[in-house]
């Protein structure tokens, strides 16, 4: 297949897709619907390579309506008082993660663009997973900084060059 072939053909599958894309919003990524599509087409995952712009970008296209309708179907209108209130909360949160330095994926930020109560609840859960909350003390939050430290120095190091035992004398 040529490229402009590729293209048709991965705009003819996203379109039947559409429906499975935007029920599971939150759990698929871009490289599971390539790998989906691809194998769909018969293609490899290096042709598929190529258009990972294009399936980026029409994943994108079909979930921005369903979140505008999701946010206009809300029940009732939120105050601004409620809004800065969550918000804060979201401050307070990233300001925690951040002490710790604990990452927090872009992904979560795409997910819950124009949701602020799941996003306040995504970002609470990262902070649990570490064993945080928004309360956490210092001396906690010190501590889980350190073991990330450690676990991201240790990332890199080949455990199998690593002699056990004691010195030699």
């Amino acid at each position: 297949m040529k490229g402009c072939e590729i293209e048709a053909a991965v705009r003819e599958a996203m379109m039947s897709k559409k429906a499975f894309i935007v029920a599971n919003a939150t759990t698929i990524t871009t490289k599971r619907l390539r790998e989906e599509i691809g194998q769909e087409l018969g293609l490899s995952v290096e042709s598929m390579a190529g258009v990972k712009s294009l399936v980026k970008s029409l994943a994108l296209e079909f979930l921005a309506p369903a979140q505008a309708e999701e946010a206009g179907s809300k029940a009732g209108p939120r105050t601004k008082k409620a809004a800065q209130n969550v918000s804060s909360e979201i401050t307070a949160l990233k300001r925690v993660l951040k002490l710790a330095t604990i990452r927090i994926p872009p992904r979560v930020f795409v997910i819950n663009k124009h949701k602020e109560e799941s996003l306040r609840v995504a970002l609470e859960s990262l902070l649990e997973k570490h064993g945080l909350s928004v309360s956490s003390s210092r001396k906690r939050i010190n501590k889980v900084k350190k073991r990330l430290e450690v676990e991201r120095d240790m990332e890199g190091i080949d455990v199998s060059n690593v002699i056990a035992g004691g010195r030699r004398q």
